[in-house]
């Protein structure tokens, strides 16, 4: 897609193309290139590596792993279960509200990679030139 975007390119979608009484068929302008390349950078925003939310703000959380009861007695394997420990200093109102903007920002962003997917189907057969 990135290469796509890259290319030189002469035409834009049906879609994105104006029809005006002068040019009843459609006539392709700035503002017509300019939406269809919008549009490829949702799609490829789509297809990118998702960033983790730690990265938009630091986590609360301490990480650790304990040992849990294996229901098989006659095997040796070792369960373990990870553990998130609030960090000290953060009240339940603290976490209940990084529990909220995580949650917030975390369908923002499965919406937007979801619209992309959506526009990638939609123009696929345009994404030849």
């Amino acid at each position: 897609m990135c290469q796509f975007k890259a290319s030189t390119r002469h035409t834009v979608p049906a879609d994105f193309v104006e029809k005006t009484a002068e040019y009843p068929y459609g006539v392709v302008t700035d503002q017509s290139i300019q939406a269809w390349e919008a549009t490829l950078d949702q799609i490829i925003y789509a297809f990118t590596e998702q960033q983790d939310y730690a990265e938009i703000e630091p986590c609360i959380y301490d990480l650790a792993m304990q040992d849990i009861n294996n229901p098989d007695p006659k095997s040796d394997l070792v369960r373990k279960q990870l553990l998130q420990i609030p960090k000290v200093g953060f009240t339940q109102q603290d976490i209940q509200a990084y529990e909220a903007r995580r949650a917030s920002w975390q369908q923002q962003e499965q919406q937007k990679r979801l619209q992309g997917r959506i526009l990638f189907a939609r123009y696929f057969d345009d994404l030849w030139d």
